[in-house]
């Protein structure tokens, strides 16, 4: 009692998660342990612990970081970067009630000495790794388009070509291909190209994949306008996404490119933007560096150069 009234004790709730790619499921996970106390603590784990763990995100950890900060029920931040400091996080932050979703029940019983210790349930048919398999199959969307609609053209080019294998349902004979894997996985850049190459949605990733791989230290874009016109849309929609018609190529160098009435599937430029970051990151971890030297261009994730300082 203090002046007659009872003394309220705030009662602290803590939670562990990576938060990649986040969901409804998320945020219902969030209400409802902020909804055990009053004061909601949630530790986010670091690109490094992940690492660790074998399991790659989208999202860097200051992205994840940030975008957990700004929901509501959540009080506090804090990194997760080990196994072990949950038992001090518990002590240290005075915590009453450690709570995770169900599908890890029992994993954290040891912690019952310290606190109470709370299995929410997840919310049904929606994480995190679904959203990301299904990014992986619509990244392959334009890629399966352009081989299917082209595959005649392709196949008559003698030339050695370097191909995904979400394409080799058109071209099951052919002998002059390598083909790269490009199979789901959590992986987002590939540093080895005996094991995944990842699509992008660009052509341009793969590129940036190789260049890595084979050692260069310095990747130079030209021409990258990264700006598309929409053909006018069919109405229709096939396994690939919805289906644009051509009226005459608006958007390559050579007319030739997409003709008239051929089908073609929208670009994602949002999707390429994000891949173009976590290509950018790679490199620069790696010491080396991506610049673009386009001459017009609305690509701003690299370091612009002029044009003229590297083709004389």
């Amino acid at each position: 009692m203090a002046g007659g009234k009872p003394i309220h004790l705030m009662k602290n709730v803590i939670t562990y998660g990576t938060f990649d790619l986040l969901h409804i499921g998320h945020i219902h996970l969030l209400r409802r342990a902020r909804e055990l106390g009053d004061h909601l603590t949630v530790a986010v784990s670091t690109d490094e612990f992940n690492e660790g763990k074998g399991k790659k995100t989208i999202l860097p950890f200051e992205e994840r970081l940030e975008i957990v900060k700004s929901i509501r029920y959540v009080d506090e931040v804090i990194p997760e970067s080990s196994w072990e400091q949950k038992e001090d996080d518990v002590r240290r932050l005075g915590i009453s009630v450690f709570t995770m979703g169900d599908d890890w029940a029992g994993r954290f019983d040891f912690l019952k000495p310290l606190c109470e210790v709370v299995y929410l349930p997840r919310t049904p048919d929606i994480s995190s790794s679904g959203l990301k398999a299904e990014l992986d199959r619509l990244r392959k969307v334009q890629a399966v388009l352009v081989a299917e609609i082209n595959a005649q053209a392709i196949r008559a080019l003698s030339v050695t070509k370097i191909f995904p294998t979400c394409v080799k349902e058109f071209f099951p004979e052919d002998k002059d291909i390598i083909w790269t894997n490009s199979s789901g996985s959590e992986s987002q850049f590939s540093a080895d190209l005996f094991h995944q190459v990842v699509g992008g949605y660009t052509v341009i990733y793969p590129q940036m994949q190789m260049a890595y791989f084979m050692g260069f230290s310095e990747v130079i874009l030209l021409g990258l306008d990264f700006s598309f016109q929409k053909s006018p849309s069919t109405g229709e929609f096939c396994r690939h996404g919805e289906v644009l018609q051509s009226t005459g190529e608006i958007n390559h160098f050579d007319p030739r490119y997409r003709p008239v009435g051929e089908k073609w599937t929208t670009p994602r430029l949002d999707m390429q933007y994000g891949y173009f970051k976590i290509a950018k990151e790679r490199f620069e971890r790696a010491g080396r560096r991506i610049i673009n030297a386009s001459r017009q261009t609305a690509l701003d994730v690299f370091e612009r150069v002029p044009f003229d300082e590297i083709v004389k």
